[in-house]
């Protein structure tokens, strides 16, 4: 099949990436979102018995963003009439590939499945717990030899999200694609000059969606932190700890630890956060 696509750099660099994990971090109007699905729409034509899954965490996100976009991607192609449609379950099929819309409302909508490509849109929504998770479902052999591989995308909202340091400081079998709303060519100026406005009323904001760094919270009390999987518990004791009742919010319980020889690190644990 003869595709035509009009593209930009994030289409061409997320093309050329043969990494297990292809991350495109990005500011507002970058053309993230687009070139992912135009490189898994390709996919979808060209290559031979794959199964794709798109996820976002909440179904009606998932149909005003990604499903939204991927309609319009094949109706530019004139592809629409030749592949199969199951509108009911956002399943598409064509020849013997097939993509699969889900959210992750309820997890167990993409539990049991095998996956070659895996598209996590927003994935600042998404927990670790539901990265690994999809990560366990991207196991489709494939039969062509190309290399099954997981898309993520997202404005960098924070240094300390899970998604910077557990998966772009740790993964070496990654390309990290950064962009911004300069390298697409197709944003209105009106898109653009909002975006360049946040320099004069909203550094951080300005940082995350018209720069695609990684943001930092300016009204942070505590900056110098960050989460921790096992408490070391032979190093530290138990000093005090905090209650907050909430009323309209959750009430929360913090435990806080002290480290025995370095006194000025403090480690704090979660003991509740709900409504009661």
């Amino acid at each position: 099949m003869e595709i035509n696509l009009t593209t930009t750099r994030v289409f061409d660099e997320t093309m050329a990436s043969n990494a297990r994990y292809v991350v495109n971090r990005g500011g507002g109007g970058s053309s993230k979102t687009w070139s992912v699905l135009q490189a898994l729409v390709v996919k979808f034509l060209t290559e031979e018995d794959k199964r794709i899954l798109i996820i976002r965490k909440t179904l009606p996100a998932l149909r005003d963003s990604t499903y939204s976009h991927f309609l319009k991607i094949l109706d530019s192609l004139g592809v629409k009439s030749k592949v199969k449609e199951e509108k009911q379950f956002l399943n598409y099929f064509y020849k013997n590939n097939e993509i699969r819309f889900r959210s992750l409302d309820n997890p167990d909508k993409v539990k049991s499945s095998e996956f070659n490509y895996a598209f996590l849109e927003e994935a600042t929504e998404l927990s670790y717990n539901d990265f690994e998770m999809l990560d366990m479902y991207m196991r489709k052999p494939s039969v062509d030899g190309k290399r099954n591989q997981m898309f993520l995308n997202f404005n960098p909202i924070s240094i300390y999200h899970w998604l910077k340091e557990k998966v772009v400081d740790e993964y070496s079998d990654l390309t990290e694609i950064v962009s911004t709303y300069k390298d697409n060519p197709f944003l209105p100026e009106d898109t653009k000059k909002k975006l360049e406005s946040y320099i004069n009323t909203d550094t951080t904001r300005y940082m995350v969606y018209a720069k695609g760094e990684w943001g930092v919270d300016s009204n942070l009390i505590f900056k110098n932190w960050k989460m921790i999987d096992l408490l070391p518990l032979d190093e530290i004791e138990v000093v005090c700890g905090g209650m907050d009742f909430g009323f309209n919010d959750p009430t929360t319980l913090i435990k806080i630890y002290q480290h025995k020889k370095n006194k000025s690190s403090l480690y704090l644990e979660e003991m509740l956060y709900q409504k009661i």
